[in-house]
């Protein structure tokens, strides 16, 4: 009888062990199953990670080779770069770098342009063929009749009009101040129209002389451009100035470029036209 009741104590015993294997073995098959699901995502990221890399060494090379050949990759037509793309290659802006854009010039804005000789009136034509043009004048040229409003004159030149002749079919532009020994510059966009009033442009004279126009400018945003351009290109420095003569003047770089044409009547002509007719 006392073996009987050992038996069966031993029976319930292995009986239990089974289900403690069993449940173990559960447990373990779960763990190997989750280990096995875990290395496989693993996997796939690094396979995910890859391709990312290989697609964005794919469109670096394809900007450096040929900006304006369209490529289709992924299902997506790509002229250079999407905005998207861009992102794989350059960081975010800093926060700084979005607050600083104004809607309108303040006290800061409005002081540069009163320092300002020289900017570069950016704009294009219906067709999307951008013109950049410089214009020039004692600092202060450039009026600023409120905190939204820029009027530029628009002096003399070759009367090609590129930049009017743009306007005229879309009014957005871009301005680029500078200020001679500022490294920083300011840039501005808005929209411009053309105005021949005569108080206006009387406003604008210089010497007597009245601009034949003025843009009116609407400004849409400003803000200073920080210096590194400038500090790179070492633009203000006289010890990189060039001495003229190696570079052909004017008239002898026409007279190449136009068949017929004479060097030093151009140049003379040249001459004459910057001492009498600036404005």
């Amino acid at each position: 009888m006392k073996l009987r009741d050992e038996l069966d104590r031993l029976r319930r015993a292995i009986d239990d062990c089974q289900v403690v294997v069993k449940v173990r073995t559960a447990d373990l098959t779960g763990a190997l199953q989750t280990r096995e699901a875990l290395d496989g995502l693993n996997a796939r990221l690094a396979r995910i990670e890859n391709d990312v890399a290989i697609i964005k060494e794919y469109l670096v090379t394809k900007m450096r080779a040929d900006t304006s050949q369209v490529d289709n990759l992924g299902g997506i037509a790509m002229t250079g770069f999407s905005a998207g793309a861009l992102r794989a290659v350059y960081h975010e802006p800093n926060e700084r770098a979005a607050l600083k854009v104004l809607d309108h010039l303040d006290v800061h804005c409005r002081n540069f342009v009163a320092l300002s000789p020289f900017l570069v009136l950016s704009t294009t034509s219906a067709q999307g063929r951008v013109d950049a043009s410089p214009r020039g004048d004692p600092p202060g040229f450039v009026a600023v009749p409120d905190e939204r409003t820029l009027l530029l004159p628009d002096r003399p030149g070759n009367n090609q009009i590129d930049s009017l002749r743009n306007l005229v079919e879309q009014p957005h532009v871009g301005l680029l101040f500078f200020v001679p020994g500022m490294n920083e510059t300011l840039r501005v966009k808005g929209t411009a129209e053309i105005v021949t009033e005569p108080t206006l442009l009387a406003s604008l004279s210089v010497g007597g002389k009245v601009p034949a126009s003025a843009l009116r400018v609407t400004v849409e945003e400003a803000f200073l451009h920080c210096g590194r351009a400038l500090i790179r290109s070492r633009l203000w420095d006289p010890a990189i100035q060039i001495e003229r003569s190696v570079f052909p003047t004017y008239g002898q770089v026409l007279a190449d470029q136009i068949a017929g044409a004479d060097a030093e009547e151009i140049d003379a002509a040249e001459e004459e036209a910057n001492r009498t007719q600036l404005y």
